[in-house]
């Protein structure tokens, strides 16, 4: 599978697994059912299209690291909010999540509890300034602006604004 400088690690009964897309090969792209097929076939541009392939691709690779079943014999139903989940018998308590971005894939898997996962890209925000000013009590924006590399700027607004 083509992925670059994957990463798994666990906290309180989830496992995380993290990897970087490579454009998938047409083998990978194969452990897709018809329906994965028809829904990255609807995507208009191919960067698009590649990081849809390849987040699912990782999904199935990572849900058979956790149960013995092949990548192409996972099967998938969808609540009624759209929310995928497994309907293989015996593996039903399998919960996952599944998210990307451009550059990173992440997948949350758990037995028997929901779980959760989001990335997000993170790009160099000009107007942080104000944007914390605005946001953020006076103190908060002193602290968040005293910081001066752009990535822990990022981190900190997101954890302190309101």
């Amino acid at each position: 599978m083509s992925l670059r400088g994957a990463c798994n690690f666990h906290w309180r009964g989830v496992a995380v697994h993290l990897a970087r897309p490579e454009p998938p090969e047409q083998a990978e792209a194969a452990v897709l059912d018809a329906t994965e097929r028809s829904r990255a076939a609807a995507f208009r541009f191919e960067p698009d299209r590649n990081l849809y392939v390849a987040a699912h691709v990782f999904l199935r690779h990572t849900l058979s690291r956790h149960a013995p079943i092949a990548p192409a014999e996972w099967r998938f139903s969808a609540n009624a909010y759209g929310k995928p989940f497994i309907t293989n018998p015996g593996h039903t308590s399998l919960q996952f999540n599944l998210s990307h971005t451009d550059g990173l894939i992440a997948c949350a898997i758990s037995q028997g509890q929901a779980v959760g996962v989001d990335v997000e890209q993170c790009k160099p925000m000009p107007d942080l300034d104000n944007l914390c000013r605005y946001a953020l009590s006076a103190r908060e924006a002193e602290d968040v602006l005293a910081i001066h590399d752009g990535a822990q700027q990022v981190q900190r607004f997101l954890l302190t604004g309101r």
